[in-house]
């Protein structure tokens, strides 16, 4: 006769000691004195608020300094709209190494002020320093107006 239940069992024990294994890796991470890699360090300023690129559907993606993420409804601060990059493969790359072709980007002016509300799923990704400094550096944007 199977005896499914104890091979059933010892799956999950093997799935649950998987995750708890990664739980102590990605911990050790975000640890400065157990990790291997070297320590990131976030931009955080406006009275300590994390500056991120905020990736949505509809309104588009963002870096900001995010004043609160509540229910769905989020408030942006010094908010600069990412239309278009080059120079980096994705938005996780560009809010951790930046760009390497600042010129060739389309960030128009921050502006002081958006309110992102029932946007559905969003993506949040902090920036580094390092990251902070290349977006910073491209010239801000501005369309032709037809003549």
């Amino acid at each position: 006769m199977c005896d499914c239940n104890k091979e059933k069992n010892g799956t999950i024990e093997k799935i649950l000691a998987a995750i708890l294994s990664l739980i102590e890796t990605i911990k050790g991470v975000f640890d400065k004195k157990t990790s291997k890699l070297p320590a990131v360090v976030f931009v955080r300023d406006l009275e300590g608020n994390p500056y991120c690129i905020v990736r949505t559907h509809e309104p588009g993606v963002f870096a900001a300094y995010i004043k609160s993420n509540i229910n769905g409804t989020i408030e942006l601060l010094h908010a600069r709209r990412i239309w278009y990059w080059e120079g980096t493969a994705t938005l996780s790359e560009l809010a951790t190494e930046g760009t390497t072709k600042p010129n060739s980007c389309k960030f128009p002016m921050a502006v002081p002020y958006v309110l992102l509300d029932n946007i559905g799923e969003v993506e949040i990704t902090p920036i580094t320093e390092r990251a902070k400094k290349s977006i910073d550096s491209v010239p801000v944007w501005r369309q032709s107006s037809p003549n």
